[in-house]
């Protein structure tokens, strides 16, 4: 399957995988935390885990909210 199957990116999901990349990439390009959250906004908790989720499991990370997951 590949990365946007993983996403979840069906059309109900296109925008929640749209900005939870964004975060990652906005991450990886050194904007501030004030910056991200300004952008997209959204908290700094979800900005957070986002980039946790991401760096604990790489795009597969950034599927759809695991309830499980803190």
């Amino acid at each position: 399957m590949g990365a946007a199957g993983r996403l979840g990116c069906g059309p109900e999901h296109a925008a929640e995988a749209g900005w939870r990349a964004r975060i990652v990439l906005m991450w990886a390009d050194a904007s501030s935390l004030a910056s991200i959250v300004r952008t997209l906004g959204k908290t700094k908790k979800t900005a957070y885990r986002w980039r946790v989720r991401y760096l604990e499991q790489c795009v597969d990370g950034l599927a759809r909210d695991d309830p499980a997951w803190p």
